[in-house]
């Protein structure tokens, strides 16, 4: 069984996210670390904020075994958190076979579906889930905001 990695990628404006998506992630998060300003970082939520607001630009990054994902409890994740002034983006990379081992239609459609609800509990503008890399092309995108992509082709 070959790995299927991705990034799913929520985008908003920092003055407009709700980050109590932070409460959820980390009591079970690990190797946290600010790459900018490069400082360990904080263990608690309010000192996280803390550096997020201090910063016109930070980058948070971690990882985790357990991101909740409907009733799947998705291991192996990876957690990357930037603010750009104000544009900020949360990042999860994790390996899809991982949520779904037979990448199935339906647990795509639930993946979809989570994305969705995250993006508007937490006030994000646009979401995307796409093969992992730096510079994807627009045929590498399984679902975003508007839609499933050219990847999403499973039974």
């Amino acid at each position: 069984m070959t790995s299927e990695p991705v990034d799913i990628i929520f985008q908003g404006k920092y003055d407009k996210i709700d980050f109590s998506f932070l409460k959820g992630v980390l009591p079970k998060s690990r190797d946290r670390i600010f790459t900018s300003p490069e400082i360990s970082a904080p263990d608690t939520y309010d000192a996280i904020i803390e550096v997020f607001h201090a910063n016109s630009y930070a980058d948070l990054i971690m990882a985790t075994d357990h991101l909740a994902v409907n009733e799947v409890s998705v291991p192996r994740v990876f957690i990357n958190l930037t603010r750009d002034e104000n544009e900020f983006e949360l990042l999860f990379f994790f390996d899809l076979r991982d949520h779904d081992p037979s990448l199935s239609r339906s647990k795509m459609n639930d993946l979809k579906m989570w994305a969705e609800t995250y993006s508007a509990t937490y006030a994000f503008d646009y979401f995307i889930c796409r093969i992992e890399g730096a510079n994807p092309q627009p045929d590498e995108v399984y679902f975003d905001s508007n839609g499933y992509g050219p990847l999403c082709t499973f039974p």
